[in-house]
């Protein structure tokens, strides 16, 4: 399990505000356009007594809420949670960039039954609601999630998010890369033998990748989402964990990515959200 890794990435200050093409080359990716992704979140989560930041992606919602992964604002207070939207650029500011708007968390539901420390990080989601609503535009979209998502799961998918390219490299751009889903009993068996039988995967997870194309730390709670033959994006799952070694980002079908499944979380979105969110 020592190559077992959440997909956040930590900093050491927080936030500051100073069917499209996707490309086949996160890991293996290329630049998003702008609006390409318009519900894609950056969430900084800052821990002052640590003096840490986990530094994630996250998905819109609705006007008011964000989805992320629980382990990216697991232990830290609402109001030490900052989000940015609107942007595929981690330098925007407001004076370059009209669209891009930074807002506080003003309350954060992580699911009750998530626990630190869980090899399997089974219900790694959390809802953020916003300090103020969002208005939407060209740049700044919900997305929707469906609640039966089997055809979905036949379907190719892309991971975006600002993690590492590489082992060692970052960037201030959004990237992005198509991925297919890989069968389920086969990511439970790899993660058994990878595990030591630490890390079971079950129905509310789905996993994802394939050889140089996946997610790395940095892109935890990102979105990965599915095109649908009614020409609609959905949210499909959220970046839980994955294998980080050198070996495990490159080849993520041999090491398949984790995402949480968000059909099995309907239920909460709808309840958590006041049923602004759409979750159909």
């Amino acid at each position: 399990m020592e190559h077992l890794h959440i997909f956040g990435l930590l900093l050491s200050v927080a936030l500051v505000s100073s069917a499209p093409v996707v490309g086949n080359d996160i890991i293996g990716g290329t630049e998003a356009a702008d609006g390409q992704w318009p519900w894609q979140v950056y969430l900084v989560a800052y821990n002052p007594t640590t003096g840490r930041a986990m530094s994630c992606g996250g998905s819109l919602l609705s006007k008011r809420h964000i989805v992320t992964a629980a382990h990216c604002t697991y232990g830290v207070e609402p109001q030490n949670t900052r989000t940015m939207l609107g942007s595929i650029q981690l330098y925007d500011n407001t004076e370059n960039n009209p669209f891009v708007i930074y807002l506080d968390a003003r309350r954060t539901w992580i699911h009750p039954e998530y626990r630190d420390g869980d090899p399997s990080l089974r219900n790694d989601i959390s809802i953020i609601e916003l300090s103020t609503d969002v208005e939407f535009n060209d740049y700044i979209q919900p997305i929707k999630v469906r609640r039966n998502d089997t055809e979905l799961l036949e379907l190719a998918a892309v991971v975006t998010g600002w993690g590492l390219t590489s082992l060692t490299t970052g960037t201030l751009d959004l990237m992005q890369t198509r991925v297919p889903f890989i069968d389920h009993s086969y990511c439970r068996s790899r993660w058994l033998e990878m595990s030591k039988n630490q890390a079971t995967i079950d129905d509310t997870q789905v996993c994802a990748g394939s050889y140089h194309h996946g997610t790395a730390p940095g892109d935890s709670g990102g979105p990965l989402v599915v095109y649908a033959p009614n020409n609609q994006w959905y949210l499909v799952g959220l970046t839980s964990f994955g294998d980080n070694s050198a070996t495990g980002l490159n080849d993520q079908y041999t090491y398949p990515g984790v995402y949480l499944r968000l059909s099995k979380y309907c239920d909460d979105i709808n309840s958590e959200t006041d049923l602004l969110a759409i979750c159909v």
